[in-house]
């Protein structure tokens, strides 16, 4: 018999195909490794890339996840105004889960819930830290316009947030802080 048969080749089942992670997967496993990393301390990309390790071992990252991540990234951050701060910091509150009821101008409830990546207390009031790893760099051609653009995106929800964190921990928060990854 000459006939040649056909051989049907079916894809692999979704969760064993590897994929690029989304830019929101990317965001949650840089948001995890801040949630957990030594904000007492200074951190360098050695020291990064070793806390990786260990929440992948812990199964708090994905391999996928832990490739995906930039550990430059994260070591940088000991390297700023806003981390110096971080580090002296009184009080600190990470990964601060809230829900509040917004009252809208009919006099209904909206419930809002979020979590609040990094609140801290400093000698003269609370800052609260969100950190975003949204793609900026060469889209925009100046500081100006790129925080023109985040004000944009993302004002409305850090105006909510301090409102509700305000008013549920009764506390001011002094400053608002967006930090760009």
């Amino acid at each position: 018999n000459d006939d040649v048969s056909t051989a049907y080749l079916h894809n692999r089942p979704a969760f064993m195909q590897s994929r690029a992670l989304s830019a929101a997967e990317i965001g949650t496993a840089m948001h995890t490794i801040m949630q957990h990393i030594d904000i007492q301390k200074e951190s360098n990309v050695t020291d990064v890339e070793k806390l990786i390790t260990e929440l992948t071992d812990r199964q708090l990252l994905t391999i996928e996840e832990a490739t995906a991540v930039d550990a430059n990234a994260v070591a940088h951050f000991f390297q700023t105004a806003i981390a110096e701060r971080l580090m002296k910091a009184e009080h600190v509150s990470r990964e601060l889960t809230f829900t509040y009821a917004l009252d809208d101008s009919d006099g209904d409830h909206q419930i809002l819930q979020g979590i609040a990546d990094c609140l801290f207390e400093e000698q003269n009031g609370w800052v609260l830290l969100d950190y975003k790893t949204d793609k900026v760099r060469g889209r925009y051609g100046s500081d100006e316009e790129v925080d023109a653009e985040m004000q944009k995106r993302y004002g409305i929800q850090l105006n909510l947030y301090k409102k509700a964190i305000e008013e549920i921990l009764k506390i001011d928060i002094k400053e608002m802080v967006l930090y760009l990854f």
